[in-house]
C-alpha cells in the first residue's frame, strides 16, 4: 500500500512536468502523453524498488526520453522541473487531467499484445493434437519486475535473469547461449531453447549452431581490442591494440568463473572466494559455500567495483 501511495503521489506531481518536457523537446502532445503513460505503467509494479534504490526523477525521465526516441541525457531530470525557459515555453500546453486512466490503458494495451501473440500461435495449430502439444510445451509467461540492473551486462542468480531494465523469473534455466543485440537465449530443463527480449517477453528459439557457441575460456570485447582468457590461475587480459597483457583488475585471492564484455568495453567478472581445481565454463555451477561476486572493471584505466554479491547458500550466479 505504501508503494502504491508513493507511486500515486509521484504521478500526480510529475505527470504534467514529464508531458510538457517532452512537448518542449518537440514531441506532439498526444504522443507525449502516451509515452509517459507507457513508461509509468511499466514501472508501477516495481515502484517500491525504484523509489528505494534510485532517483525516481532521473530514472523515469531517462526512460521517457528513450521511449520517445530522444537521445540519452545522463543525469538529467525533466526540464520543466527546474528550467524557467522550459516552464515558460510549455505553460500553455493542455495536459490530460486523467493520467491514471491513460496509464491503465497503456498497461492493458501491453497485455493485449501478449495475448494476441499467444492467440496467433494457437491459431497456427490447425489440428487439435498440435494445439495440445503447444499447450503442454510452451514456456509460461514469466514474472517480470521493473528493476534497474546494477551491472552493465545480463546476469542470472536465485532463479531470476537481470536485464537492463527488468528482472525476469526463470527458475528452469539449464544453460545460456549467445543471442542477438538486446536478447538472451537460454535452454530450459526440458531441452527447449527460448529467446527473451529486453522487456522480458519469452519466445521459442532454435538451438544455436556450433559456430554460435562460446569458447568456454575466452571472451573478447565487441571492438576486438580486449581479450580475456579464463584459466585455473585467474584471468589474463590482452590488449590487442598494444600487443601486450594488461592488468585485469583482479586480486589473487579470488577464482574467476566467467567474464562478459559490455558495449562500453568494460568487463564484468563472476568471482568466487573458493579456490577449486575446476575448468571455467559459462554454465558452471558455483560452489555452495563462499560468496560469489559480480565485479565490473574498466580497462583503460583499470578501475573496478563490486556490484552484486550472492551467498553460496543462495545457489548459482551466472553471466549471459
Amino acid at each position: 500500500m505504501a508503494a502504491l501511495a508513493d507511486f500515486t503521489s509521484f504521478v500526480q506531481a510529475r505527470w504534467p512536468v514529464l508531458v510538457r518536457s517532452l512537448v518542449g523537446a518537440g514531441v506532439e502532445v498526444g504522443r507525449a502523453e502516451a509515452v509517459v503513460a507507457g513508461v509509468l505503467a511499466r514501472h508501477r509494479s516495481g515502484w517500491a524498488r525504484l523509489a528505494r534504490d534510485e532517483d525516481a526523477d532521473l530514472r523515469v525521465w531517462a526512460d521517457v526520453r528513450a521511449a520517445a526516441g530522444l537521445a540519452a541525457d545522463p543525469g538529467a531530470v525533466a526540464p520543466v522541473l527546474h528550467d524557467p525557459a522550459s516552464i515558460e515555453h510549455t505553460v500553455e500546453v493542455a495536459v490530460s487531467p486523467d493520467p491514471f486512466g491513460l496509464i491503465d490503458e497503456q498497461a492493458a494495451r501491453r497485455r493485449r499484445a501478449v495475448l494476441r501473440r499467444l492467440a496467433a500461435a494457437a491459431a497456427a495449430c490447425v489440428m487439435v493434437g498440435c494445439y495440445l502439444a503447444w499447450a503442454t510445451t510452451r514456456t509460461p509467461s514469466p514474472d517480470v519486475d521493473d528493476e534497474a540492473n546494477p551491472a552493465p551486462v545480463p546476469w542470472y542468480a536465485e532463479g531470476r535473469l537481470h536485464l537492463a531494465a527488468v528482472s525476469v523469473e526463470l527458475p528452469a534455466v539449464e544453460s545460456f547461449a549467445p543471442g542477438g543485440t538486446g536478447e538472451v537465449v537460454f535452454r530450459d530443463r526440458r531441452g527447449q531453447w527460448h529467446s527473451i527480449d529486453g522487456d522480458g517477453d519469452v519466445t521459442e528459439a532454435s538451438a544455436p549452431t556450433d559456430s554460435e557457441s562460446v569458447d568456454a575460456g575466452v571472451r573478447s570485447s565487441l571492438d576486438g581490442r580486449y581479450i580475456v582468457r579464463i584459466g585455473t590461475d585467474g584471468a589474463r587480459v590482452y590488449d590487442a591494440s598494444r600487443g601486450q597483457l594488461i592488468d585485469s583488475g583482479l586480486g589473487t585471492d579470488v577464482r574467476v568463473l566467467d567474464a562478459a564484455f559490455a558495449d562500453d568495453g568494460s568487463v564484468t567478472y563472476v568471482l568466487s572466494n573458493v579456490v577449486e581445481k575446476r575448468p571455467a565454463d559459462t554454465g558452471v555451477r558455483l560452489s555452495e559455500t563462499g560468496t560469489q561476486v559480480l565485479r565490473t572493471c574498466t580497462l583503460d584505466p583499470v578501475e573496478c567495483r563490486d556490484l552484486v554479491r550472492v551467498s553460496g547458500t543462495s545457489g548459482t550466479l551466472r553471466l549471459r
